[in-house]
C-alpha cells in the first residue's frame, strides 16, 4: 500500500512538511515559513504586493490551499511564531513579558526552571542574560541544596528589570542601516580603532570598498603568483573575502597568462546524437588474429547495432567490397567515422564515400574517445 498523504504519527512529519513548504517557496524574495506559518514582507507597499502575488502564484501552481480566516494582508505588525514583527523590529509577546515581570520569587527548583525558561525566550531582548542568570542556574544543578540568597534575588530582579526596560524590543532603531557585519565576526577580537578612526585588525588596515580594487593592483604590481600576492596583502591589509578576490585578478592578468607554462586544454564538445539509426556509422579494424585474419567492425552510433565482417587484408579494395555488402542491406549512412590509419586515409576510400554521398569524419589523432562505439 502506498499512502497519498503523510500519515499521522510519523516522527519526521514536521521536518518533511517544513522541507516541502520551503521547497515550494524556494527563491521567492521577501517570503519565509516555519511549518505552515508563512510570512511575506516588503520595504514598500508596491514591493509587498509584488511578493504577495509571487507567493500566491507559487502556492497555486503547487496546489497549496490557504485558510482565508487565518490570513492577514497589508498589516503594519504581525504575530509570528511567538514574536511580534513590525517596521520597528522584533518584539516579544506582551503576555509573556507581563508573566515574566509579574512572576513571584521561586520557592523551589521547578518554579526557578519555569522562570529561566521564560527568561530564555526573552534572551535576545536582555543584554548579558547568561551572565546575569549564572547564579540562578547553579541552583538547578543536581545535588545542590535549595537556598535562596541575596545574590539570587539580585539576579532575579535584574532579569525582570532588563525585559521591562527595553519593553521586549530589539532592532528598533529607525536609523539602522542594516549593515551585515557577519564577515567580521571571526576577527572581532582583533579589531581596534585608532585615534584617527581607522579600523585595524592587528597591524593591518581594513580597506574601504572603493579602495580594494586599487589595493589589489598594487599588491600584484610585480606580477607574482597567487600565493605570493596573498601573502603580501595579508601582511598589510584585510577585508572580507580578500583571498577570493585575488584569484580572479591573477586569472585575468595578461602578463601572468603569457608567462604561464601550464597547458590550457580546449573544452570538450559533446557529440550530437543521431535522430535515427544508421545515420552515423563508426568503423575500425580488429586484429590481426593468430589465423592472420582481421575483423572489420561497423557500429551504428544511434542504436549501437554492430556489423562484423571477417577479412584477410585491410587494403582499400577489400574494405570497400565488405562495405558494399553491408550497405546493400542497410543502405548508405550520412556520415562515416574512422581513425586516420589506412585504408581510411587514402584518396580511393575518400572518393568511394564521396561518390555515395557519405561524409567522412576522422577522429582527433591519439584521442581514443573518438572511437568509443567500436572500442566498447
Amino acid at each position: 500500500m502506498r499512502c497519498k498523504y503523510l500519515c499521522f504519527g510519523v516522527n519526521s512529519a514536521p521536518e518533511q512538511f517544513q522541507y516541502a513548504i520551503q521547497q515550494t517557496l524556494e527563491r521567492l524574495e521577501g517570503v519565509r515559513n516555519i511549518a505552515d506559518s508563512i510570512i511575506v514582507w516588503g520595504k514598500s507597499l508596491k514591493e509587498h504586493d509584488t511578493h504577495i502575488e509571487a507567493r500566491m502564484k507559487r502556492l497555486s501552481e503547487n496546489n497549496v490551499i490557504l485558510n482565508v480566516s487565518k490570513c492577514k494582508f497589508n498589516v503594519d505588525s504581525i504575530w509570528f511564531c511567538g514574536y511580534t514583527l513590525s517596521k520597528d523590529g522584533i518584539s516579544a509577546d506582551k503576555t509573556k513579558i507581563a508573566a515574566l515581570v509579574n512572576m513571584k520569587e521561586p520557592e523551589d527548583v521547578s518554579q526557578l526552571r519555569s522562570f529561566l525558561g521564560l527568561a530564555t525566550y526573552c534572551e535576545r531582548f536582555i543584554n548579558n542574560l547568561a551572565t546575569i542568570t549564572a547564579p540562578l542556574r547553579e541552583l538547578t544543578n543536581k545535588g545542590v541544596v535549595w537556598k535562596w540568597t541575596g545574590g539570587h534575588q539580585q539576579a532575579f530582579n535584574k532579569v525582570k528589570e532588563g525585559i521591562a526596560k527595553d519593553s521586549g524590543h530589539t532592532n528598533n532603531n529607525k536609523n539602522d542601516n542594516n549593515i551585515d557585519l557577519t564577515p567580521y565576526h571571526s576577527i572581532c577580537n582583533e579589531l581596534t580603532v585608532s585615534d584617527n578612526g581607522i579600523v585595524l585588525p592587528g597591524n593591518r588596515l581594513v580597506m574601504l570598498k572603493k579602495l580594494r580594487s586599487h589595493t589589489l593592483n598594487i599588491g600584484h604590481a610585480q606580477y607574482q603568483g597567487i600565493v605570493k600576492t596573498k601573502t603580501l596583502l595579508r601582511t598589510k591589509v584585510w577585508w572580507p573575502g580578500i583571498d577570493r578576490e585575488v584569484e580572479p585578478l591573477i586569472a585575468s592578468c595578461i602578463h601572468c597568462q603569457a608567462a604561464n607554462n601550464s597547458k590550457i586544454f580546449e573544452p570538450l564538445k559533446m557529440t550530437t546524437m543521431p535522430s535515427k539509426p544508421w545515420q552515423v556509422i563508426h568503423g575500425d579494424f580488429y586484429g590481426p588474429f593468430p589465423s592472420g585474419e582481421y575483423l572489420l567492425v561497423l557500429m551504428d552510433e544511434h542504436s549501437r547495432f554492430p556489423e562484423v565482417e571477417t577479412i584477410r587484408s585491410t587494403t582499400t579494395a577489400v574494405t570497400i567490397g565488405k562495405l558494399d555488402k553491408i550497405f546493400s542491406v542497410h543502405g548508405f549512412p550520412i556520415e562515416f567515422v574512422s581513425d586516420n590509419g589506412p585504408p581510411f586515409n587514402g584518396h580511393e576510400f575518400h572518393n568511394y564515400l564521396t561518390q555515395n554521398g557519405i561524409k567522412h569524419r576522422k577522429i582527433t589523432p591519439i584521442l581514443a574517445a573518438g572511437r568509443r562505439p567500436t572500442h566498447t
